[in-house]
């Protein structure tokens, strides 16, 4: 079976994918089962099942699940190390900045190379607590 886990709102990229993964579930004949769902150029969405431990399957999580960070929120990188959600004050319509407590930060616009050097540097990052409101008040 995978050595990796997946969560609900995680979006993977199989083969040309961009799949936002639905659900996961253990089949006893073929092991771990990715439902995911993709939205069409149409706008309709289409559901498929991946069979992640398949021999010629490879899986990468493109984007967070829960992103992008909102002002407010706690995240968790795979050191273990907190970086936290914080607006822009002068532009409150871009998404969050992520600002660890060392003073290390980066903006939460998921471009290719921000996606590479983040996860280079940090891994994957998992959302550990979210603001009800947004963290405004």
């Amino acid at each position: 079976m995978s050595d990796h886990t997946y969560a609900p709102g995680e979006i993977l990229s199989v083969v040309n994918g961009g799949l936002r993964v639905v659900r996961t579930r253990v089949d006893p004949a073929h092991g771990l089962v990715i439902d995911a769902e993709k939205v069409m150029k149409n706008g309709t969405t289409q559901r498929s099942s991946i069979f992640a431990d398949a021999p010629d399957v490879e899986i990468t999580v493109t984007v967070p699940a829960n992103w992008p960070p909102r002002s407010g929120d706690l995240w968790r990188d795979c050191h273990g190390d907190l970086w936290f959600g914080a607006s822009h004050w002068d532009d409150y319509d871009r998404d969050a900045q992520l600002v660890s407590a060392t003073g290390k930060a980066f903006d939460a616009r998921w471009d290719e190379d921000t996606n590479a050097a983040v996860k280079r540097e940090y891994g994957r990052l998992t959302l550990v607590h979210r603001e009800q409101n947004g963290g405004t008040s």
